[in-house]
């Protein structure tokens, strides 16, 4: 089975409150938008509902490889998408400087508190600027979510990780690092004293980023959940519940592939009635009235309780969008087009009974040469949607320094958890064999013994 997403349905719903007048594509809805940063999702909900969009992006975004744009949609090349200052130029250096957008939005980690400026700039619909830092601002956010009563580990904040004060004592037993306003796990180590910290330093100086304060919290114990949902005028419209096969810093930091599934609202209620207060509660503190989010928590199996890790105000990474698709028949992207817009996202979710899940397809060092193609892998048993993310000749670093680094992803349907999860390494290790990388770092010579021990393999068939 194949995911066909070329024709993502209208998410809607019955709602407590109808649409206002002119109905949701009546002649009172905006439709101007400005984008910031190429989502290929919410480029294509644009084009379903008929929306005048205008995209802005950055050199990073262009030289990996941007989406196709539609045919009408306007796009403004910037040197970097979450700089308020090459936005606004760029935009005024393309006469839009003064264009009545109904609506700003993007869907980039790095550009939400940009968003929120462009938005004032416009007078229009946009994420405001208290709520943008509640979100990017880690420390900002868990201090809103303890002082609203939910658990969420201790922390304390390192103004400049490079630069510990001399008498400063590492706090906790066992803790996370990690960049005050980051993201996909981006420099997070797991640490267990100052030595620890100092080294995380030198990490910091040697990549040169500029990021220098960091977050230190207490480790959280138990499994990692992920949830992606929709919030319209402060009502909660709908809620994707699943779990990590490893927790992200686990992943990161043992170089295992990343691996999700989605809970089951009939079969594994539980998890929604456990996961629906503390969810409400979190958005509701942090000030996210509208729009979509993606949150991450923590369980403790063994006291059936919950923990607040963070959370974003966007999509999930990944295949996010995809996986809540094919589960629930909800495309995330159209409801934050819908929201951003101020139109109730109605949302009429169709809950497919099989398990969904999907697993990261590792970068391995060296240069690629072949892998199995989108198509391919789209035909094993039991696979819905595949993406091969890097070309033919794209050389690959020693290790993965996030999760944003990843050769493709996967998603796969089962009969039940346990068979998922054993089909997910089933394809893992099929790509695998499969996949030619030219090593790094070797000698002619062993240039030379690489080559021809995969000339020996294809003759043989392998």
């Amino acid at each position: 089975m194949s995911l066909d997403l070329s024709a993502l349905r209208p998410c809607f719903m019955k709602r407590s409150s109808p649409p206002g007048p002119g109905g949701l594509m009546g002649d009172s809805m905006p439709k101007s938008l400005l984008l910031i940063g190429a989502d290929r999702h919410v480029l294509r909900a644009c084009g379903d509902l008929g929306i005048d969009v205008t995209v802005v992006y950055g050199t990073s975004a262009k030289e990996f490889g941007l989406p196709p744009f539609p045919d009408e949609a306007r796009h403004v090349y910037v040197e970097d998408q979450q700089n308020i200052d090459s936005i606004l130029t760029g935009l005024y250096r393309e006469g839009l400087g003064a264009y009545p957008f109904d609506a700003v939005y993007t869907s980039d980690e790095g550009a939400v508190i940009a968003s929120a400026a462009v938005g004032r700039h416009f007078g229009t619909r946009a994420i405001s600027m208290k709520t943008a830092v509640n979100f990017r601002d880690k420390s900002v956010q868990k201090q809103i979510v303890r002082n609203a009563g939910i658990r969420t580990a201790r922390f304390e904040v390192i103004p400049d990780v490079t630069s510990l004060a001399d008498d400063w004592v590492f706090p906790f037993e066992s803790a996370v690092v990690k960049p005050i306003a980051g993201a996909a796990t981006a420099l997070t180590y797991k640490v267990g004293s100052r030595a620890d910290i100092e080294q995380v330093a030198e990490r910091v100086r040697n990549s040169r980023t500029p990021q220098r304060t960091f977050l230190l919290e207490d480790f959280n114990q138990g499994q990692e959940w992920q949830v992606d949902g929709v919030v319209h005028d402060g009502e909660l419209l709908f809620l994707s519940v699943g779990r990590y096969g490893d927790p992200f810093l686990t992943v990161v930091t043992e170089q295992k592939p990343p691996s999700m599934r989605k809970y089951d609202p009939v079969s594994e209620s539980w998890a929604y009635d456990l996961a629906t207060p503390l969810v409400r509660g979190a958005l509701k503190a942090l000030e996210l009235d509208s729009g979509i989010f993606h949150m991450e928590l923590f369980h403790d199996a063994t006291q059936n309780l919950l923990a607040f890790g963070e959370c974003a105000a966007r999509r999930g990474g990944g295949l996010t969008e995809e996986e809540v698709f094919h589960k629930f028949g909800v495309s995330l992207s159209r409801c934050a087009v819908q929201s951003t817009l101020g139109q109730v996202p109605e949302i009429s979710p169709s809950v497919r009974s099989a398990t969904v899940g999907s697993i990261v397809l590792p970068i391995v060092e060296g240069t690629l040469l072949s892998c199995p193609s989108a198509e391919e892998i789209s035909t094993l048993p039991g696979a819905v949607f595949a993406k091969i993310d890097l070309p033919v000749g794209y050389v690959m670093p020693e290790v993965a320094q996030n999760t944003v680094v990843k050769l493709g992803m996967v998603i796969l349907e089962a009969d039940s958890p346990a068979d998922l999860w054993k089909r997910l390494d089933e394809v893992l290790a099929w790509f695998h064999e499969r996949l030619v990388v030219i090593p790094a770092r070797v000698t002619p010579s062993q240039l030379r013994t690489w080559e021809q021990g995969i000339c020996v393999t294809r003759r043989s068939g392998a």
